[in-house]
């Protein structure tokens, strides 16, 4: 199989022969470098298998839930359940790869670092957003209407499943802050919540809660950005990379189709 090497001309690449890969010398680099690097077929299924696919697969989920608009925010944690800096997305055994590869594709640093930098302020919008909905007297008002105009041979406590209405408020305020849909049944919640969803979600139409809805919003745009940008460039990187050793990007499936 015949490679593309730029400057260095077409290079056969039969069977098993390691591949040679350009790279250029990350900023700051002291040492003296080649500009080109062998790098042999069990080192690129290595980077397949334990970083390009695990990643690419975690921002995919990433786009999806920022495409639904449900942020996995938790109040409890004060942080989301499923929008992680991209190393969190790999097991911490895998990091040396994950290193080498970046020590010698440098060009994916950036993109890494624009995708964690825009997360801090999606988090911090969304636990401003969050307090201001608990502390929201409209939220508050919207779920003691219902709490009255439950069945009336329903007590408080059977209604609110045992728990308390704090406890729901705050069910509910994660509900709001992630534009959750339908919950399934067995939320304690999802009777209340999936019958007068409408309602509450109203509340981000207030005037002392919009500003903040609002910056959550654009803070979650400019990280979906970044997400889908650092996962183009990884997708695009695994195939060219693919195509040029004849590596394939799956090697073999674990389980039954």
């Amino acid at each position: 199989m015949r490679v593309p090497h730029g400057d260095l001309g077409p290079i056969e690449n039969p069977g098993d022969v390691p591949s040679v890969i350009p790279f250029a010398a990350a900023p700051g680099d002291t040492i003296g470098m080649a500009t080109s690097v062998t790098v042999s077929p069990n080192i690129i299924r290595a980077w397949f298998d334990t970083v390009l696919n695990p990643l690419i697969r975690a921002l995919t989920t990433e786009a999806d839930v920022l495409a639904r608009g449900n942020l996995t925010w938790k109040t409890e944690v004060q942080r989301f359940a499923s929008l992680v800096p991209v190393r969190e997305h790999l097991m911490e055994e895998v990091y040396p790869n994950l290193d080498q590869m970046l020590s010698l594709h440098p060009e994916f640093n950036a993109p890494i670092a624009e995708h964690d930098r825009r997360l801090p302020p999606l988090a911090e919008a969304c636990r401003r957003l969050q307090e201001s909905l608990t502390e929201s007297r409209a939220l508050g008002k919207v779920l003691d209407r219902v709490i009255l105009e439950r069945p009336p041979d329903t007590s408080v406590g059977q209604f609110l499943g045992g728990f308390d209405p704090e406890d729901h408020l705050k069910v509910i305020t994660d509900c709001v802050v992630n534009s959750a849909g339908k919950l399934p049944g067995y939320y304690e919640t999802a009777r209340i919540w999936n019958k007068h969803r409408d309602e509450f979600v109203a509340v981000l139409k207030t005037v002392e809660i919009s500003p903040l809805w609002h910056a959550t919003t654009e803070a979650s745009v400019a990280f979906d950005e970044a997400v889908r940008d650092l996962m183009d460039k990884l997708k695009a990187f695994r195939n060219e990379v693919s195509l040029s050793t004849g590596v394939p990007i799956v090697e073999r499936l674990t389980g039954q189709i």
